[in-house]
């Protein structure tokens, strides 16, 4: 979640002078996070950036979760295409699974945390012998390979609570070692 609110505020500050950010790669280690990124000056970029802007609309019972995110372009025909915003006022107030309330989580960067053509050269040139001398050559290739895992989760963009899944199934959360 961290990144993604790093993104969004970054996003919405450089929008404002006409720039738009492309994120290349994002990762944490223990504490902190870190963000690479593109800055790209074009307004109509930062038109498709609100798109990657939005919300979370989450159960506070179960872990039903939604992402609204703040408008999407209209395309029809040849005509150019409008950004449309979303309707807030048709969320609904209570779960469509348990009934339980629901509030609005967010604002999130709800978009792609990498790029995956970047991630990809990086890769290689990185498994290149030129650069095996690095001391943390492995590490930064295993980190990578983890971005590029989790490329693939980016329709879910947030992550569930472990021991909530399980206490839902009324089951005793295994060890996460088993999971791996």
């Amino acid at each position: 979640m961290a990144k993604r609110m790093a993104l969004y505020a970054i996003s919405s500050s450089a929008s404002r002078y006409k720039k738009a950010i492309i994120p290349l790669i994002s990762f944490n280690a223990e504490f902190y996070i870190r963000i690479i990124f593109m800055v790209k000056e074009s307004p109509e970029l930062c038109m498709e950036n609100i798109s990657n802007h939005g919300h979370i609309l989450q159960c506070r019972s179960c872990q039903y979760r939604k992402l609204v995110n703040y408008g999407a372009f209209d395309t029809k025909g040849d005509k150019k295409a409008k950004f449309r915003l979303s309707s807030y006022e048709s969320l609904p107030e209570k779960c469509p699974v348990c009934e339980g309330p629901t509030i609005l989580v967010g604002p999130f960067w709800i978009g792609g945390l990498h790029n995956e053509e970047f991630l990809v050269n990086l890769g290689e040139n990185l498994k290149k012998d030129e650069y095996q001398y690095l001391k943390y050559n492995k590490r930064i290739v295993s980190i990578i390979n983890r971005m590029t895992d989790e490329m693939e989760l980016e329709k879910e963009p947030f992550t569930y609570s472990y021991s909530q899944l399980c206490s839902d199934v009324n089951i005793s959360a295994p060890k996460l070692g088993i999971l791996k």
